[in-house]
């Protein structure tokens, strides 16, 4: 053999080529790997702590009502508090993921939806546990969608689809699922 045929094989490495590549292409070689299953299995997270919310308001209030004396007015408010402050977290934390970048966002936002969580599962009275549904209502708003797109972002492009469409549909047949589980465990008794 001689000298010219005997190239080391390129599997995905860089070259020393002088050619630019776009973020897509370096993706697109590189796969998918340790990071991109990390920001998939953080979306999972924040969907099932999406999902909870229905437990929380299905099966949790009704049993808080009566622990805690909850009139119906302030029931409702803890409900919409959280939806509502959902959509202003996507509204707010969408532009600063765009200013500092999403990563940073998610993180925060992460952090801070475990502490509520806790502090929600510790409330002393109604209304720490009502602020805390609203902090809970802010992070999940601010995380859902940074979290979707920076999914997709990082991924190749025949994995894309996957960062945004599959795993929010697959969370809304569990959210029918718990739903309805909720429904029928309230009837039952």
């Amino acid at each position: 053999m001689t000298a010219d045929s005997e190239q080391a094989p390129n599997y995905g490495a860089v070259t020393d080529s002088t050619e630019e590549k776009t973020l897509e292409e370096v993706y697109e070689v590189l796969g998918v790997g340790l990071a991109q299953y990390l920001v998939w299995g953080t979306l999972v997270l924040v969907l099932l702590s999406d999902m909870s919310e229905l437990v929380v308001i299905s099966i949790l209030i009704p049993y808080l009502r009566c622990e805690w004396d909850l009139s119906v007015t302030f029931k409702i408010a803890i409900s919409c508090s959280v939806f509502f402050f959902y959509a202003l977290g996507g509204v707010l934390f969408g532009s600063i993921s765009d200013k500092i970048g999403r990563r940073k966002v998610i993180l925060f936002t992460t952090v801070c939806l475990l502490m509520a969580n806790v502090m929600s599962a510790a409330s002393p009275n109604k209304w720490v546990f009502l602020m805390t549904r609203v902090v809970v209502g802010l992070c999940i708003g601010a995380n859902l969608p940074t979290t979707m797109v920076f999914a997709s972002e990082i991924a190749a492009c025949k994995y894309k689809e996957y960062g945004i469409s599959n795993l929010p549909r697959g969370g809304c047949h569990v959210e029918r699922g718990i739903e309805r589980c909720s429904v029928r465990g309230s009837h039952a008794g």
